[in-house]
């Protein structure tokens, strides 16, 4: 269903504005942004980039503005999963003849999911122009380009990660930890866990190295689920059936379920009565040892 938008000022007509695609750049090339992002790492920075190319003396005629150079090309990406949002903005020169570009950077660890992403010309400098309904406000919008949906996928790291030198952080000198800040199972499971892995640490760094990553998966599964488990069982929090989507509890029973063949209630329930038989029970489902023996 198409929105109906109604602003107290002139904006730019349709006709006035070219949107241009998304692109992907990677070691400098750039390749166009697929809706589905296959290969994607949490611990990798992405670089995505939109343009648009306008019409000048439609969009001055349309606005009452004395210079295109008082309009930005906005970039926005939203991670609603983990309430992030970065923007970038590119200034409009007062005479454009080709494409006017913005790149939107992604740090490493901060989306996860999927990104919604949206292109804007706003209003950067009000001027000194005069006249009815002449946009005055800063920031006030007077184009908006199509949404799009960019889906995350990460084939090298399906688990939200952040690779790091533990000694900037303090951390003792370990291969790896995990940070919760999720206070019951209903909280975002993106926005509640991360894993950290040290680069300082010889195991660590063979975490990451991609040659070697594949045989190292097993131990960081079972140290994952172990702490998470652990956590849990530790709680007072009562554990049902059913949790929202990319919950804690709803990522949580998928794992016991995939690795121990048991629902998140009866894991718990192992681990508080017998956590030696939990602990059998995860080198059982995890198989760490696959590849490395």
């Amino acid at each position: 269903m198409t929105k109906l938008r109604l602003y107290p000022h002139r904006v730019i007509p349709v006709a006035a504005v070219t949107w241009r695609p998304w692109w992907r750049e990677v070691d400098g090339v750039r390749t166009p942004l697929p809706s589905l992002l296959d290969g994607w790492d949490y611990a990798r920075e992405e670089r995505i980039g939109v343009g648009v190319i306008v019409d000048p003396a439609e969009v001055l005629d349309a606005t009452g503005l004395e210079s295109t150079a008082q309009i930005k090309l906005v970039a926005l990406a939203e991670c609603r999963e983990l309430l992030r949002r970065f923007t970038a903005a590119q200034s409009l020169p007062s005479a454009p003849e080709g494409p006017i570009e913005v790149t939107l950077t992604i740090p490493a660890g901060e989306a996860a999911h999927r990104l919604h992403l949206s292109t804007h010309l706003v209003l950067a400098d009000p001027g000194q122009t005069s006249g009815h309904r002449v946009p005055r406000v800063r920031g006030a919008r007077l184009a908006a380009g199509q949404t799009f949906t960019l889906t995350l996928e990460g084939d090298a790291s399906r688990f939200p990660t952040e690779a790091v030198a533990f000694s900037s952080l303090g951390l003792e000198d370990v291969p790896w930890t995990m940070m919760r800040t999720f206070t019951d199972l209903d909280d975002s499971f993106m926005g509640g866990v991360r894993l950290f892995i040290n680069t300082e640490h010889p195991i660590g760094q063979r975490a990451l190295d991609q040659t070697s990553g594949a045989q190292m998966k097993g131990f960081l599964q079972t140290d994952i689920l172990r702490i998470l488990v652990g956590e849990v069982a530790r709680s007072d929090e009562v554990v049902r059936r059913g949790y929202v989507d990319g919950s804690v509890g709803d990522v949580l029973s998928m794992m016991c379920e995939q690795f121990l063949r048991r629902d998140l209630e009866s894991t718990i329930q192992v681990y508080r009565d017998n956590i030696a038989k939990f602990e059998r029970l995860l080198h059982l489902g995890v198989n760490q040892w696959d590849g490395v023996i």
